[in-house]
């Protein structure tokens, strides 16, 4: 096998290839008419000769010159023509205003969008003076600043179409053989107006008198505004942990990704904060604000219920005590319209000796003086006995009470009448709002060192509009006049208020139509949480 490289042979193109025949067949056709003539011609045969030769080269140089310059020339022009419409497509699909203008602001060019600004009638004229609002130049405009050809500079300005605001793009060109300037036109009137906006609306929690805070889900404080700052001094830095009162909180509002209140004191004031879980962004807004004042007139306030509701006490067990004397004839025997009227009353003074209770627990509650005298206690059978003694008040209604998941025995530490009390609270509040034929549920779950009871019902529901509200005192949503469910409104914030006096939790969920449910949580022992530590008595 031999080592040299094989002999480079050019192969034929086509073309040339025609070019030769089609050279070869009109040299032949010109020889074969030229032969006859050249006999009859007058003319010398070295005329001829001549003659045949320049013909002959003619012939033979025209397919050298159409391949070499002519067909050259034929193909750079189409692609020119290609070119030139590509930069025409291109120029109208560009959704935005675009002109083009010589060194002096003369207007060269436009495209269609910007022909719906200014119109097709002002090619050569100034470019101010169709665009600008004060048919002034802009300044520092980069057609007299000696813009280069390839660069690009972009400046913004208003005062454009009608008060826009416009941000230009120029970019140095030659356009008919002269330098040139393109110009694109971005109208971001709205947006510099939403980017005001922004920075007027975050000035707002920099500018509050009050405290905004942003944490962490770990609790850490992530943002705190001049007020926080100078309010809640000592912790109240970018990086702190929050107090645990705040933490428990937080962890609260980003389990239930529901807004939440909690109360903070701090140097002899008390801020109410609302706190708002943002889960996917990872982070808690508190928003504060000083109900000091506020707090001082409810306790006035509490004080003077707790004050009228036990002088009111004496005289209703005084009457409730007569009435029953003579309804059960201890003084003579009486008819039977008088035992109805006596009845009636006697009913009457149940009812206003329930609310004064309910006045002077709330009040208890609020002025921290409701002390626990706590045992170890079975809340399953707790609630077996309430559910026993609300049986009958339940089916008077055509209401089934039922037990949906019952453990044998979960012990804590707990007052066992306190517990009593929410039970009975909780029940009386499903047997009201529940119609006929309808079911209340009672479900105690052992969680290891906590219990989760829940008590839902198949009643009208409540809206969520209302549900922040749930817990507020005297609160009675869709209370109509005449007869009807009636009360005062407290047992609800009575139940909030004895569950996390025991360190529990309690929430409620709810759809309007379907019914409601309220699940509260406890510690099984003392001094445990289901949020923060709390000692015996509330408040402390």
């Amino acid at each position: 096998m031999s080592d040299k490289q094989p002999a480079f042979r050019p192969k034929l193109n086509q073309s040339w290839f025609t070019i030769l025949i089609i050279t070869l067949l009109i040299f032949a056709v010109e020889f074969l008419i030229m032969l006859p003539l050249r006999n009859l011609s007058p003319f010398t045969d070295d005329f001829f000769d001549a003659l045949l030769n320049a013909a002959l080269l003619i012939i033979f140089i025209l397919p050298f010159l159409y391949q070499f310059l002519f067909r050259p020339l034929v193909s750079q022009f189409k692609e020119l023509q290609a070119v030139r419409q590509f930069d025409e497509a291109l120029l109208r699909a560009i959704p935005f205003p675009i002109d083009i203008v010589d060194a002096t602001g003369g207007i060269l060019y436009l495209n269609d969008k910007m022909k719906e600004l200014v119109g097709d009638n002002v090619l050569g004229s100034k470019c101010w003076d169709n665009y600008r609002d004060n048919k002034e130049q802009c300044p520092h405009c980069p057609l007299f600043t000696g813009i280069k050809t390839g660069e690009t500079v972009d400046i913004e300005i208003g005062d454009y179409f009608g008060g826009k605001t416009m941000r230009i793009f120029h970019t140095g060109m030659v356009f008919q053989g002269k330098n040139a300037v393109l110009e694109i036109f971005m109208d971001i009137t709205e947006r510099n107006k939403a980017a005001k906006l922004i920075d007027e609306l975050a000035k707002f929690p920099a500018e509050n008198p009050l405290p905004v805070m942003r944490v962490s889900t770990e609790g850490i404080l992530l943002y705190a505004n001049r007020a926080c700052k100078s309010i809640m001094a000592g912790w109240c830095s970018e990086g702190n942990p929050v107090p645990n009162v705040l933490k428990e909180k937080i962890y609260s509002a980003l389990k239930t990704k529901q807004p939440l209140e909690s109360e903070y004191q701090t140097n002899g004031r008390v801020f109410l904060y609302y706190i708002v879980p943002l889960v996917e962004q990872g982070y808690v807004n508190l928003y504060g604000s000083d109900i000091t004042e506020r707090k001082k007139i409810d306790l006035l306030k509490t004080e003077f219920v707790s004050t009228v509701s036990h002088e009111l006490r004496t005289p209703l067990a005084l009457i409730k005590e007569g009435v029953s004397i003579v309804l059960d004839g201890l003084y003579g025997k009486i008819n039977k319209d008088q035992k109805k009227l006596l009845s009636i009353a006697k009913s009457n003074v149940d009812r206003l000796a329930r609310i004064i209770n309910e006045l002077l627990d709330i009040s208890k509650i609020e002025a921290h003086r409701v002390e626990l005298n706590r045992s170890q206690v079975d809340i399953c059978a707790v609630a077996a006995r309430i559910i026993e003694q609300m049986r009958g008040q339940a089916e008077e209604s055509d209401i089934n009470l039922t037990l949906k998941a019952f453990p044998q025995a979960v012990e804590l530490s707990a007052d066992s009448d306190r517990l009593e009390e929410v039970f009975i609270n909780l029940f009386s509040n499903a047997i009201k709002f529940t119609p006929k034929n309808g079911t209340i549920s009672v479900e105690i779950v052992d969680k290891d060192s906590l219990v989760e009871v829940s008590v839902a019902d198949t009643g009208r529901g409540i809206s969520e509009a209302d549900l922040p509200r749930v817990f507020s005192k005297f609160e009675q949503f869709g209370r109509t006049p005449g007869p009807g469910i009636k009360g005062t409104g407290l047992g609800l914030s009575i139940v909030k208020g004895l569950i996390e006096l025991h360190g529990g939790n309690i929430r409620v969920e709810s759809q309007p139509g379907k019914g409601t449910k309220f699940i509260f949580t406890l510690p099984k022992a003392e001094g445990a949480k289901d949020g923060q530590d709390r000692k015996k008595t509330a408040g402390s």
